[in-house]
């Protein structure tokens, strides 16, 4: 069996052609209903429903699933070099490495790495199990896709170690049987998802560190992904450990605004539900962007939230209603967020330590989203739209604030030529800072 047509290999090599990716990972709902006739709040939830579904593959998905296929073929290669080679193994040691260094996934929370690692198992080939005839004496074998488990605050490495292998083992016997049932079957990968749950629990660091180490052991490819909390908690960690965990990390960025693909996405959920949504996917782009900071999970609540104004009044959500969502209560813990990622990205600076990645890693798309923030800070729209949306008391106490720190008898103009970023910053914060109190 030559090279070319090494059935280790060839599964996937399909999969280096980007567009391919790009075509196996999009992914739209099949049915679509009439969310007006369904009630308030029915609606509402199936429209979130249907919106956290949908995967609108970016350049940047793209990049990252295409990497982590060249990882798995690359694997592939040096350990499945022929079926020979395989065979002399199967009444042997896997010739496996004795640990492997982890790849890391992160970024902020709701930006999309669950969707990505969902993309992955999507463009994978169907597994071959039991039918794969290696020679005349192995016959019935199989081709096993990766081992992916998503974690919550109960999982441990004996559970998750046991529910790869579908049975109950020590954890010392269940790393030793799965390298062996690992290799013999194809596994060319171990996914271990939403890891930052699992520093939930009372015994975190440790068990933590035990899965870690106990996947790392399995001598495959492993890939693990975390919110930045859980990447803070790594960083702090021994430099032995650091080097393992940390040395491979890839980070999921927010597109910028105006891009290609933000744009794309906002146009899918246009055409998807055109009955409703009613704002501009090119015009209203940079805008939609600020009030969510690029975040897919709450670009969909922001809709949502909007869809459930609108539905008192004409039904349809323009730019006017996503304002008003932004400014509601049910966004209020986002908006905070947003807020403050806005603000790191304008002074490059860490303001808060779970919406900042604590490891050097460039963000492609820094500079554009620092030149949009501060080109939308000097024009001043964020806070002359919001303050739209508030109520007469809300204005009045606003209004009341604002007269108490002007000079009495003395007018006030307000000067037309544009501030400093610094200067704009600093009077949002005052503004917000004196709103609150």
């Amino acid at each position: 069996m030559t090279q070319e047509r090494n059935p280790w290999v060839s599964r996937f090599e399909h999969l280096l052609d980007p567009e391919e990716i790009r075509r196996r990972a999009m992914y739209i709902p099949d049915e679509l209903p009439d969310i007006s006739l369904l009630s308030h709040d029915a609606a509402k939830i199936k429209l979130q429903e249907i919106l956290e579904q949908v995967f609108v593959p970016t350049q940047q998905n793209v990049a990252i699933l295409h990497y982590w296929v060249e990882v798995i073929v690359t694997h592939c290669k040096t350990y499945y070099p022929s079926p020979q080679a395989l065979c002399r193994h199967i009444y042997s040691k896997p010739p496996l490495p004795k640990f492997t260094r982890l790849m890391g996934l992160t970024g902020l929370a709701g930006v999309g790495k669950t969707e990505l690692v969902q993309a992955f198992k999507r463009i994978l080939p169907q597994e071959q199990r039991h039918n794969l005839r290696v020679d005349e004496y192995h016959t019935g074998m199989s081709l096993l896709n990766p081992w992916i488990s998503i974690v919550d605050e109960n999982s441990s490495a004996k559970l998750i170690l046991d529910s790869f292998w579908g049975e109950e083992h020590s954890l010392r016997n269940s790393i030793k049987l799965l390298r062996k049932h690992g290799y013999i079957n194809g596994v060319p990968m171990v996914i271990v998802d939403e890891l930052q749950f699992l520093t939930l629990s009372s015994t975190a660091n440790a068990k933590l560190m035990e899965l870690l180490l106990s996947v790392g052991q399995l001598g495959l490819p492993c890939l693990y992904s975390a919110n930045y909390s859980l990447i803070h908690r790594l960083a702090k960690r021994p430099q032995e450990d650091r080097d393992r965990m940390l040395s491979n990390l890839t980070c999921l960025h927010p597109d910028p605004p105006n891009s290609e693909d933000w744009i794309k996405t906002l146009d899918t959920f246009l055409r998807l539900f055109p009955e409703v949504f009613r704002f501009d996917a090119n015009d209203d782009a940079a805008a939609i962007h600020w009030y969510c900071a690029g975040i897919k999970r709450g670009l969909v609540e922001l809709l949502t939230i909007a869809y459930g104004i609108s539905r008192n009044f004409s039904g349809k959500v323009t730019i006017k209603e996503i304002e008003l969502a932004y400014a509601s209560p049910r966004f209020s813990a986002k908006r905070q967020d947003v807020e403050i990622i806005h603000r790191q990205i304008i002074e490059n600076r860490k303001v808060k330590n779970d919406l900042w990645c604590p490891i050097d890693l460039p963000n492609p798309f820094g500079e554009i989203q620092k030149q949009s923030l501060i080109q939308r800070q000097l024009e001043n729209e964020h806070l002359k739209k919001l303050e739209l949306t508030f109520s007469r008391e809300e204005q009045n106490k606003i209004k009341a604030i604002t007269k108490a720190n002007q000079p009495q008898n003395k007018v006030v103009l307000i000067k037309k030529t544009p501030l400093s970023a610094e200067k704009l910053l600093e009077d949002a914060n005052w503004f917000q800072d004196s709103f609150e109190k």
